[in-house]
């Protein structure tokens, strides 16, 4: 089953995803002289069409986004499976990406093939039954996606014991560090966000500014405020115990020294461990988790663990251990 997980995750990703597109294409090269030079590509709430576009930019679509975002995910995904990593969440995106080609590729096509034989592309209409149709495509496809995939258990990488650090009675001692999303990360969040704004900002050129715009803005706006708050933090470790601050100040997370009953230092892999990066929660564990590699875990009086990725994570471990050591027994 391990040594299943890497192709069966390639096929789910990029094979099949290929093939869709093919297929999709084939079907659009052969309905494309029977549609108007100019079809519809957006329609309003009412199902009458408010977006045209040519003909032939259905099918550049259908081939940059049906192949480049499940292109996109395999590229993000796949090298933490080559590192040995496992997890549900890898075959969760293999089944997205599975998905993702087909929903693309069958909305695509049938906004073409919906068009044959019009002679004004205002004529096309969008029904719901239609719209129930393409999702039910896009959800077989992610089961598919799937199934095809063998079961995967996490693989945790083994805890480390910490040293502590010797401290003297009534010494105080304060470590403090700054944790943050790796630079492609960042450009990745920026290039996501300036693509659903320039989305909205396409939808009030189109004419629909009270429905799909605005709403594409709101999600801008919201992707853009938990990008700022999460994408780097402060780890403080002090008398107080262990303490996590985003840069502006919020969310903050803090574990009290008096709860804390052990602290380790482990190596994390974000999407195998706890499906991906940011405020992630995973069984019996909840983590700042934006990078991979060394992190200050500390296990809470209640069981729970809480996890940030750091540099030189054993530094600010050793500290708090040595806080623990001075607490009267």
């Amino acid at each position: 089953m391990i040594r299943r997980a890497i192709p069966g995750f390639a096929t789910a990703s990029l094979v099949l995803p290929t093939v869709i597109t093919i297929v999709a294409l084939a079907i659009q090269v052969v309905a494309l002289p029977a549609v108007p030079d100019t079809i519809a590509t957006h329609w309003g709430i009412n199902g009458v069409p408010d977006g045209f576009a040519p003909a032939w930019t259905t099918l550049v679509l259908t081939a940059v986004f049906g192949l480049g975002l499940p292109g996109l995910l395999a590229a993000t995904t796949l090298p933490g499976l080559l590192r040995g990593e496992r997890g549900p969440s890898y075959r969760f995106m293999g089944a997205v990406a599975t998905a993702l080609s087909a929903g693309i590729t069958t909305l695509a096509t049938w906004m073409m093939v919906s068009q044959i034989g019009l002679a004004d592309p205002t004529d096309a209409r969008l029904s719901a039954l239609s719209l129930l149709a393409i999702a039910g495509v896009t959800a077989l496809a992610g089961v598919i996606g799937w199934l095809i995939q063998p079961k995967q258990q996490t693989v945790r990488s083994p805890s480390a014991a910490v040293v502590s650090h010797p401290l003297s009675p009534g010494q105080r001692a304060v470590w403090s560090a700054e944790t943050s999303v790796p630079l492609i990360g960042q450009v990745g969040i920026t290039l996501l966000v300036v693509a659903v704004w320039g989305g909205a900002v396409y939808m009030w050129l189109l004419g629909d500014p009270a429905s799909a715009g605005w709403l594409l803005a709101a999600v801008g706006l919201l992707l853009l405020a938990a990008a700022a708050t999460t994408l780097a933090f402060r780890v403080r470790v002090d008398k107080g115990g262990l303490s996590v601050t985003s840069v502006f100040g919020i969310p903050r997370f803090r574990v009290p020294l008096d709860e804390i009953i052990s602290v380790t230092t482990v190596q994390v892999e974000p999407v195998g461990q706890f499906g991906g990066y940011g405020l992630r929660i995973a069984p019996g564990r909840f983590g700042v988790i934006l990078h991979r590699g060394a992190a200050i875990e500390v296990e809470r009086r209640s069981g729970r663990r809480f996890v940030v990725t750091i540099d030189d994570a054993a530094t600010g471990a050793a500290l708090l251990q040595g806080l623990l050591a001075q607490k009267p027994a």
